[in-house]
Parts: C-alpha cells; sequence; structure tokens
C-alpha cells in the first residue's frame, strides 16, 4: 500500500497506516455518533418519559447543529491549521457525551446531543481538509476510496455494539462507549502533526475568513456538485430515523435482530468505493453517474412494492440504494474539494448541505406516515432522478468543471 500512497505531508508520529487509521475513525464518528443508540430509541421514550416524537428530536437536532457547526470549524481550520481547531472539536464531543450519558430528562438529553453535534463537525470537516492536505489527484480518490470502504464498518458495528450493549445496560452505556471513542480521537489528535503550513493559511482576522463561505456558496459549479449528491441524504437519514421502528414494529423483528439487518445492509454496501477503485475509476463518468443513480432509482421502486413483503426483501432494496449511491461517493467528494481552493471551508459548505439534506429527511420522518417503508422507497425514487436531472443539466450548462473527466 505504501508503494501505491505517499503522504505528501509526512507525519513522524503517525505515519501513513498511523494516518489512515485516525482518518477512517474520523469517518466512522458520525455513524458511531447517531446509530450504536438506534435500537434503544423505542425505548428510550419509557426511560425519560418522552414521546417518540420527541426521543427522535434528539437525533434531529444533532444534526442540525453538527451541519451548521461545520460552518464554524472549517474556516478556523482554514486560518489556524487542522490541529488546534480539531483538538477543542474533541473535546467538546466528550464532555457532551458525558452530559448525555447522565441525563435526566430528554431536554437535557437534546441539549447534551446538540452539544454533541457541534464537537463532532469539527471532525467531519477538518478530516476531508486533511485528506486533500496530504493526497493529491487520483492518489486522493484512491484514499477517499479506501477510508470510505474501511468507515463503513462504522453503521455495521454500531447497531450492532448498540444492540449487544442493551443486553446488560441501557442507553446510557451506549453513550459511554461514545465518551470513549472520543477520548481516543483526541488521543489520535495530539499524535498528529499539522498539515497545514503557515504560508497556505486564510490571512486576515477569523471573522474574515468565515467569508469565505460565502465565496464558496457563489460557485455555481460546486454546489450544483453538492447538490446532485447530497439530496441523496434525505431518504438515506430517512432510513437511519425510521428503520428502528420499520423492522422492530412493523415487521416485529427484536433489537438485536434488527441490528443485524441494518449492519448486513451497511455491510454489503461498504463494497461500493472498492468497486469504483478496482473497475470504474479510469471509466466514462457520464455513463457510471447515470447507471448507479438509474439503479439507485429502481431499489426506490422495489421499495415501495416488494419491499413492503418481508425485512429481507426491504433490506435488499435498501441495499441496492446504499450500494451503488456509495460507488459514486469517492469521485463525487474529490470533484467537489477540486472546485474550490479553501479546502477546509470547501468541505465545510459541502457536509453542511449534505446534513441539512439529511436533516431535512429526519424532519420528515416525524410525520405521521401510514406507511414508512411506501414512504422511504417514495423519497429514494424521487431524489434518484432529481439527481440525474441536475446532473445532466450541469454537465450541458456549458460552465468549466475541475477535475471532471469522463
Amino acid at each position: 500500500m505504501s508503494e501505491r500512497i505517499r503522504l505528501e505531508k509526512p507525519q513522524k508520529r503517525l505515519g501513513l497506516k498511523g494516518m489512515l487509521f485516525f482518518i477512517v475513525l474520523m469517518d466512522m464518528f458520525i455513524p458511531l455518533s447517531t446509530d450504536m443508540y438506534l435500537p434503544a430509541l423505542p425505548t428510550m421514550g419509557e426511560h425519560l418519559q418522552a414521546a417518540d416524537s420527541i426521543i427522535k428530536m434528539s437525533v434531529t437536532c444533532f444534526f442540525i447543529f453538527y451541519a451548521v457547526g461545520m460552518l464554524i470549524w472549517g474556516p478556523l481550520s482554514d486560518k489556524y491549521g487542522r490541529k488546534k481547531p480539531l483538538l477543542y472539536g474533541y473535546l467538546l464531543y466528550c464532555i457532551a457525551s458525558f452530559a448525555c450519558m447522565i441525563s435526566w430528562n430528554v431536554y437535557m438529553l437534546i441539549a447534551s446531543r446538540i452539544l454533541q453535534g457541534i464537537g463532532a463537525a469539527s471532525v467531519t470537516a477538518i478530516s476531508m481538509a486533511i485528506i486533500k492536505d496530504c493526497f493529491s489527484g487520483k492518489t486522493r480518490e484512491t484514499v477517499l476510496a479506501l477510508v470510505q470502504t474501511f468507515s463503513g464498518f462504522g453503521p455495521i458495528l454500531a447497531p450492532v455494539i448498540g444492540g449487544w450493549l442493551l443486553l446488560i445496560t441501557d442507553w446510557r452505556g451506549i453513550f459511554f462507549v461514545l465518551f470513549f471513542f472520543g477520548m481516543i480521537g483526541l488521543l489520535l489528535t495530539w499524535l498528529y502533526e499539522e498539515s497545514l503550513e503557515p504560508e497556505g493559511r486564510l490571512q486576515g482576522s477569523a471573522f474574515q475568513s468565515f467569508g469565505q463561505i460565502f465565496v464558496a456558496m457563489k460557485n455555481k459549479v460546486f454546489m450544483w456538485i453538492i447538490m446532485i449528491y447530497g439530496v441523496l441524504n434525505i431518504p438515506f437519514f430517512m432510513y437511519i430515523t425510521l428503520s428502528s421502528y420499520i423492522y422492530v414494529n412493523q415487521f416485529a423483528c427484536s433489537e438485536q435482530v434488527y441490528s443485524y439487518y441494518y449492519a448486513v445492509c451497511a455491510l454489503l454496501s461498504m463494497a461500493g468505493p472498492f468497486l469504483y477503485i478496482r473497475f470504474f475509476q479510469n471509466s466514462n463518468k457520464n455513463t457510471l453517474i447515470y447507471a448507479c443513480l438509474g439503479i439507485s432509482l429502481l431499489g426506490g421502486i422495489g421499495v415501495m412494492t416488494v419491499g413492503q413483503l418481508q425485512p429481507y426483501l426491504f433490506c435488499l432494496m435498501i441495499f441496492l440504494f446504499y450500494l451503488f449511491t456509495n460507488i459514486l461517493r469517492p469521485y463525487f467528494t474529490n470533484l467537489t474539494l477540486e472546485q474550490e481552493k479553501d479546502v477546509g471551508t470547501a468541505s465545510s459548505v459541502m457536509n453542511m448541505c449534505y446534513n441539512l439534506f439529511g436533516s431535512f429527511g429526519m424532519l420528515i420522518s416525524s410525520w405521521s406516515f401510514s406507511n414508512m417503508i411506501v414512504a422511504i422507497g417514495f423519497m429514494i425514487a424521487l431524489t434518484s432522478a432529481i439527481s440525474i436531472g441536475a446532473w445532466w443539466r450541469m454537465v450541458h450548462s456549458g460552465q468549466p468543471i475541475r477535475g471532471f473527466y469522463d
């Protein structure tokens, strides 16, 4: 691996393998922070004496403030470097995770989850910036695919660990484990050596660095690419929020069986980035994008139809959506970052928009559906169709797209 991948900014303490592990852990952080306590959602209301709709807000509020928080951490990382903001972000995450664990009512839990989301935002925003600092070109695509493949263990392990933990503890024990993961991230950040040299940082005041957010948002191609891939987060986050209710309540599965279905789907779909590097990195990108989004659309139709019959059929149809959107993930991530030079800010805007789409999906999930499976399937088909149309519109707009090769 070291012969194919080279660090452009050497890390004496972590090395190449240590850096890849560090980045993988950062990319796993959000699935761990959300998916691990999904199996506990149906019973948390009883413990905290709160309605299911209020309990779901602990997930939604996390993602809303996680998305907004990235607008803070990204520009700060372009101004002050990557390490210091990341240390503060991990520290806030650890404190908030402990506060979640000792919450005595649902309102303290939601407030703590908001702080946890703001801290976690630093991890996502700065991890993408570190990747662009340390790797370039197709090597960066390869690293993104490797990281996104291995970080796929996050959504696989998280609900399974959560389901197992519920056999010996309650939801408070799950937040203790999240506190522990935060401490590991804090230690690795301390070992990490700054990858953004002083001459590459934004000049001027910290306040002026936030102005780069608006510069990035004025870049039409940058925002179009974000929208094309980001809109797919709406059904993805609907599935995250509603999956436990579908498997436990609608299909009458146990919490542990639900976690296995959730994990199997994520395990199989994590092959997406690997398949991209192995078979599609040098393929015609127009053909690849239309094919993957088209199969995703068919998956949505499948969810609405055969997905209602058995839990394994529902899992299979969701898998089609997961897998073929994941195949596109390394390419779209790299293509988005290629459009802006201030990568910390660009990464923040990109991930903020992705998670605002996701938060919208979670808000939709709070509605009362007569059939949650049909609602998710319809949204998969709709957003896939929107992405196909938006990609066609952008490619034929005549505007230059940096890094686009078909």
